[in-house]
């Protein structure tokens, strides 16, 4: 009977690989384009998940408000009550920045009516997965109370309303000289009125930028306690911390934590006193998939990390627009993929960032820009480090890889050296078959001699 070679079955090794990758977290192998901030830059790997649609919910740098103007103006926020909430150009977080919003919280307690606040009614219009984070900065001026007063700054509701239960909050007890209060800071996840504050006397700061981050999932019903919530604070410089709580979210069956309100009350304080909060970089989605641009080589080590808008999504393809935020120009920062369990790939991908802003125009944003020379002016022209690109975007002179022709930031490996193929592995093989055919008809077998190469 003739004897034949059988081919490996690749099926069974593909379905291996495919089990094992749908449980691992998100790898990355190459990361491509520009690393400028405002650029379309390409991630590429494995075990990205899917996203249904690949934008968030809500993405505002508040950067098209016009200065002075009221928040509702964006037509996408409102403005609680008697809130005096507008487009500002105070305490800027970064030099790509030129707009954040101040919100002037005046004391109007015992009246449980937000004081000032905007919010955006059911953001998150499924129950699911959900995911928050933006930046905040407060400014504390000494108050005149001699006790501690409160300042309620981040609630997530089912409404627009104090009473919507259930409710996320963090909250901020204060002294009179903007210390923090003898009853601290504090994340809360309660519902139908019952309270779970967790005591936390770090996590808001006077006269600093936090990032805040919210991630929690609404429990199946109003009766079952498998909800939760996450809460982190990003403090400059400073390893990240969290606080986790689980329980019920829902106050009855269908309502969930919907509405995000930002600067919400202040309470406990002399009628008619004022502390501003100000916010930026504010960013919604209805999963925990995103993509972070951090400073640190691994996960675990990152302390400044900026959210990184996404415009398409794959398992194995991820197109963002780079938000370089505080990170600065010339710097090795790190990417890094978040699938929708929270995972993520343990070691960043580094890039270097390089001068400019892409776009297509004079100013910020478009072409040009305040930090990294980028090409500014009314033609776009390139400022120091970069050439004109049509458009003006700063295009750096040289990649960090010594390439000169300007057209990528990103410090991408080189490929791994392939070995060039057995110069005699056609030979082999067509001698290996002649010699196998020969021994099944019992003929005599062919010297290598006898072969031509």
């Amino acid at each position: 009977m003739p004897f034949r070679l059988r081919p490996v079955p690749r099926v069974v090794a593909a379905a291996c690989t495919l089990a094992s990758s749908s449980l691992a977290a998100p790898s990355i192998s190459t990361v491509s384009g520009a690393a400028q901030h405002g650029s379309s830059v390409t991630i590429t790997g494995d075990g990205f998940g899917t996203k249904t649609t690949a934008e968030p919910l809500k993405w505002d740098d508040f950067e098209d408000g016009a200065l002075g103007n009221d928040v509702s103006t964006t037509g996408y926020w409102e403005n609680h009550g008697n809130g005096d909430i507008k487009f500002s150009d105070e305490h800027l977080r970064h030099p790509f920045s030129k707009r954040s919003v101040t919100d002037k919280m005046t004391y109007t307690w015992p009246s449980t009516t937000p004081n000032g606040n905007f919010y955006h009614l059911k953001a998150w219009p499924n129950a699911g997965r959900k995911y928050l984070t933006g930046y905040l900065y407060i400014e504390f001026p000494k108050l005149s109370t001699s006790g501690d007063w409160q300042a309620k700054l981040i609630h997530v509701l089912s409404g627009p309303e104090h009473a919507d239960w259930p409710v996320l909050a963090l909250q901020s007890w204060w002294t009179e000289g903007g210390d923090v209060g003898n009853n601290g800071n504090y994340f809360e996840f309660q519902y139908t009125g019952g309270a779970w504050p967790s005591s936390w006397n770090d996590w808001a700061r006077a006269g600093e930028w936090l990032r805040f981050e919210v991630e929690w999932k609404d429990s199946t019903s109003a009766s079952a306690s498998d909800g939760m919530a996450r809460f982190s604070a990003y403090h400059p410089g400073e390893s990240v911390v969290s606080v986790t709580k689980s329980g019920t979210t829902m106050g009855s069956d269908g309502v969930t934590l919907s509405t995000p309100h930002f600067g919400y009350l202040l309470v406990n304080e002399g009628a008619g006193h004022q502390v501003d909060t100000t916010w930026d970089d504010i960013y919604m989605d209805d999963t925990w998939a995103r993509v972070e641009l951090c400073d640190g080589a691994t996960w675990e080590s990152r302390t400044d990390c900026e959210i990184q808008p996404p415009t398409a999504w794959t398992p194995s393809s991820i197109t963002v627009t780079l938000n370089q935020g505080a990170l600065s120009e010339g710097q090795t920062a790190y990417v890094y993929v978040v699938d929708a369990a929270g995972s993520a790939n343990g070691s960043g991908y580094p890039i270097t960032l390089s001068a400019g802003t892409a776009g297509t125009g004079g100013g910020a944003g478009a072409g040009g820009g305040s930090a990294g020379g980028a090409g500014g002016g009314s033609a776009g022209g390139a400022g120091s480090g970069g050439q004109a690109n049509d458009g003006g975007a700063g295009v750096p002179a040289a990649t960090p890889n010594g390439d000169d022709s300007g057209s990528c930031g990103c410090r991408v490996p080189s490929p791994a050296p392939t070995s060039p193929p057995f110069p005699w592995s056609a030979g082999v093989l067509a001698l290996l078959g002649l010699t196998l055919r020969r021994r099944a008809a019992g003929r005599e077998v062919p010297r290598r001699g006898d072969m031509k190469m």
